[in-house]
């Protein structure tokens, strides 16, 4: 009987020590997931408004840049804050459906933080589905930025081997 504890230990041991091995290895995955184009911030492309930045797979505009203090009604940034609204085109020039879910693929930095999108009183709001080859979109994204907050950038990491963009605002 011995023997036989013994053994199941072993292999119980041998299949703790695979499971956490495994786990690592996922743990490392997910987190090379989650970081995503991050990855690639070294090499992305800078450009400034009104500049259409060329890059595999798709082109690239940021249209204009516009700041509201107060918002509306319903969607208001609070105190000592401001929404920063991207108008935005992107052109699909590759052969393949982009996906778009500019929640997770945009933000606005700088300061060293890092401002996600938030709903705000948008006249044409960006619409977040796949965009077909040779398609074009344009739309508004709105982030809530402190308003002390200077020299922002608005970052795209697209991911799925994407070059990721980031556009100098100037605010």
């Amino acid at each position: 009987m011995k023997k036989r504890i013994r053994k199941v230990s072993d292999w119980t041991v041998a299949g703790l020590v695979l499971s956490v091995a495994a786990a690592g290895v996922l743990v490392g995955l997910v987190a090379l997931q989650m970081v995503g184009s991050r990855a690639l911030a070294p090499s992305s492309v800078r450009r400034g408004v009104g500049e259409v930045l060329q890059a595999a797979g798709y082109n690239l505009k940021v249209v204009s840049v516009r700041q509201d203090d107060h918002g509306d009604s319903v969607y208001r940034p609070g105190d000592g804050y401001r929404y920063v609204i991207v108008t935005v085109t992107i052109t699909n020039t590759g052969k393949a459906p982009i996906a778009l879910a500019p929640v997770v693929q945009t933000s606005i930095r700088g300061m060293g933080a890092s401002y996600a999108m938030a709903p705000a009183p948008l006249a044409n709001p960006f619409s977040a589905d796949l965009l077909e080859a040779g398609g074009e979109r344009t739309g508004e994204l709105s982030y809530v930025v402190p308003m002390s907050a200077h020299d922002l950038e608005w970052v795209f990491e697209p991911g799925a081997g994407l070059a990721s963009v980031r556009v100098l605002l100037g605010h």
